[in-house]
């Protein structure tokens, strides 16, 4: 009996356990302890959090709006060339770079500078009366080209100059230039160059050396009626090319708005006046301000009718749409010394 007692006891007894393994044991270093589990978010919250949306890039602002509109212009058009006309790096270049940058102008210290849009402004100006002067010495020296000889440049500078610099900041405000590349590039002042000289150029044609007075219309002939059917034609295919673009970007309401209050403003008091003319530097400053899209070809048209304001102010002066009747006007207005000679109900 006390054999079998200890022998029960040796079996009872407990083995003794090992020490504790480390913690670079295969098998206890990859057995972590369970996670508690994340408490999900109430429905009131998920449905109260907002995400706040990207910053929208330059591309997916609205064109009127665009800081980057000249730099994405210059590109699309350096683009084009390269890969549509295939024309070497160094050309696309050389056609949408700019003479001088449109960057602001610093002197001594950044709180002195003039802004990116009064550089842009200046060389504007600088393009159109260095033209202005141009053509005019250009049209004088060509005898067979009509021009108005009448008035030198200090009288220019006397009646033309403010009239002509009011139109240079409607332009360049409606037309957007000054979100537009500088006008000192290929890509707007070749067509503005061109545009000056083709108005001369075309007068010397004496089919189309005539004007849009109500007499003059009545006398054209055939070989004046084909080439302007053909510009008209031309001109209706530009308008369908703004009006899609316009409607693509989203901005063609905006734009019809502009078209019409402006009409309305300019053309509505004077265009039932019988001695109404209307220039073609007024018809080039009028469909040039809307010529205003950021493609290349709505920039390359805006310069072409720049040219032919440029034109009409150099070869005829700025002259007023009324004609004689606005100057009767003036001068009984004024109660000039010759006013008495005048009488007032004669009709201009």
């Amino acid at each position: 009996m006390a054999s079998f007692l200890a022998m029960r006891g040796e079996e009872d007894e407990m083995p003794e356990l090992p020490p504790s393994l480390p913690d670079t044991h295969p098998i206890t270093s990859t057995i972590s302890p369970p996670e508690p589990p994340k408490q999900l978010p109430s429905s009131r919250e998920v449905s109260t959090k907002r995400v706040s949306p990207d910053p929208p890039s330059a591309t997916q602002l609205h064109p009127d709006n665009d800081p980057a509109s000249s730099r994405i212009v210059k590109n699309n058009a350096n683009n084009f060339l390269r890969t549509r006309l295939r024309f070497p790096s160094f050309l696309a270049r050389f056609f949408t770079c700019n003479i001088t940058p449109d960057e602001p102008w610093e002197w001594i210290s950044t709180n002195l500078q003039v802004s990116q849009v009064h550089v842009k402004a200046l060389k504007f100006m600088i393009l159109t009366y260095g033209l202005i002067w141009i053509i005019r010495q250009y049209v004088k020296e060509d005898k067979a080209m009509e021009i108005d000889d009448e008035w030198r440049h200090d009288e220019f500078m006397a009646y033309f100059f403010l009239p002509s610099l009011l139109d240079v900041m409607s332009f360049f405000t409606i037309g957007r230039l000054f979100i537009r590349q500088g006008t000192d590039n290929f890509m707007f002042a070749f067509p503005c160059t061109l545009g000056a000289f083709f108005m001369s150029w075309l007068g010397l044609i004496p089919a189309l050396n005539t004007s849009f007075k109500k007499d003059s219309i009545e006398g054209w002939t055939a070989d004046t009626w084909i080439p302007i059917a053909i510009l008209f034609s031309l001109l209706f295919i530009v308008v369908i090319f703004h009006i899609y673009s316009a409607y693509k970007e989203k901005i063609l309401v905006g734009r019809v708005l502009e078209i019409v209050v402006m009409s309305l403003l300019v053309l509505k008091p004077i265009a039932s006046r019988e001695s109404f003319h209307p220039h073609h530097w007024f018809l080039a400053w009028l469909f040039g301000c809307h010529a205003n899209q950021r493609f290349w070809w709505s920039i390359a048209l805006q310069g072409f009718l720049w040219g032919i304001y440029i034109n009409g102010v150099a070869v005829y002066g700025r002259d007023g749409l009324l004609g004689c009747q606005e100057d009767k006007f003036r001068t009984l207005d004024d109660g000039c010394p010759w006013s008495s000679s005048i009488p007032e109900d004669d009709d201009f």
